[in-house]
């Protein structure tokens, strides 16, 4: 069985989906003061104050890269590190590590400002984001070396650490 079988084939006691009472009041309180502030005409500095409340909210992101292979690379950053120290992670990582590369998150959208937080681009607290390889590059190195794949992404001993979930 593939480690990608083994990571969705797991079982959440009942429990886990149960809300006790405290819990539902505290979320019917949430929305009303949420629906409250969606009817309130706030200036510029109000919603400004408050976007940036919320991206401290966070203090630590917890980032998964999807390889071309399928495997994942994890790990945990402080939530107002730049994309820059989550590109340097990687390319830490590769075999390749004078290949350029992208990063595009879930929802499509390219991390390709290196000075932005991880926090503003919506990594935290967690988030899954695909590794791929510049093609132009890959397309030429493909040519020079006479194969269609670049071979290993990973070093062998980034790979060694690797578990089967």
């Amino acid at each position: 069985m593939s480690p990608y079988h083994k990571a969705s084939n797991f079982n959440i006691p009942d429990e886990f989906y149960s809300i006790s009472p405290e819990e539902l009041k505290k979320e019917a309180q949430r929305k009303q003061e949420a629906v409250e502030q969606l009817g309130m005409l706030r200036t510029k500095a109000m919603r400004e104050r408050e976007e940036k409340r919320e991206l401290l909210k966070y203090r630590f992101t917890l980032i998964r890269v999807r390889l071309p292979d399928s495997s994942l690379l994890q790990g945990t950053f402080k939530a107002n590190e730049k994309v820059s120290a989550l590109r340097e992670f990687i390319r830490e990582s590769l075999v390749n590590d004078w290949m350029p590369f992208h990063l595009v998150t879930q929802t499509g959208s390219k991390l390709d400002i290196d000075d932005k937080m991880l926090v503003e681009c919506g990594l935290a607290p967690a988030a899954v984001v695909n590794f791929l390889w510049d093609k132009t590059v890959q397309n030429e190195v493909a040519a020079q070396q006479g194969t269609s794949q670049t071979g290993a992404i990973l070093k062998p001993e980034i790979l060694a650490q690797i578990r089967d979930m």
